[in-house]
């Protein structure tokens, strides 16, 4: 089984057989005050968060999504999707004001889902997203990426989030502590020296399945 990862554009992604097309868990917006509109953001990421929340309701979030500078890439077994990941400024995530650690830091980018085929998850391609995100990100000198981990769960629980077992195995550390959903952060800055050794060892991880030590190249989690 050869596993390839690449950007994929929106008008693609709604071609496949991939829930992550269909999803809008988290481009549901609730109604919020000035204050929690305001809080977090830098005046810059209010006004744009302010456009793309009057972007018309009806048009497709997939499309809303990427317009406003959302990013996604795929994994595929030949021509099947197995996986997807979207990221972006957090203010594309309307639902993340839902969460009592909103909001990430204003300088990271934000990972909203990271979904992988049942069939596939424990064979490393979630640990293969995510190392083409970072790729992605270092070339456009990001110097951070957040993402909302969910604990006591075995894969996926209710509402779809990524254990955090399997985050904190792939270098991510908890930068706002919540019972359940705790906000967890991986400084890009600090994996640049590296970067070119995990880049040759990215082609060589094993896709089977098998539990695996804790450590940068953990791919043991029922996520992943």
């Amino acid at each position: 089984m050869k596993i390839t990862i690449r950007k994929i554009k929106n008008e693609e992604l709604k071609k496949l057989d991939i829930r992550c097309a269909r999803c809008n868990y988290w481009f549901d917006r609730n109604n919020e005050g000035l204050i929690n509109a305001l809080r977090g953001k830098s005046i810059i990421d209010f006004l744009k968060s302010g456009f793309y929340g009057r972007a018309n309701n009806k048009d497709n979030t997939i499309d809303r999504f990427c317009r406003y500078g959302g990013r996604l890439q795929g994994a595929f077994d030949n021509s099947d999707c197995i996986g997807v990941v979207f990221y972006g400024r957090h203010y594309l995530f309307p639902r993340l004001r839902s969460f009592r650690v909103y909001p990430p830091d204003n300088d990271c980018i934000f990972i909203g889902c990271l979904y992988i085929k049942s069939g596939y998850r424990n064979m490393g391609v979630g640990q293969r997203l995510l190392m083409a995100t970072e790729r992605d990100l270092l070339k456009k000198k990001i110097r951070s990426i957040e993402i909302i981990g969910q604990r006591n769960t075995e894969g996926y629980g209710d509402k779809e989030l990524v254990p955090v077992k399997f985050l904190i195995g792939n270098g991510f550390y908890i930068h706002k502590n919540d019972f359940k959903y705790p906000l967890l952060r991986l400084d890009l800055e600090t994996i640049v020296k590296d970067f070119n050794l995990r880049k040759a060892v990215n082609n060589h991880i094993p896709l089977h399945k098998q539990i695996e030590a804790p450590g940068r190249y953990y791919s043991g989690s029922r996520s992943a």
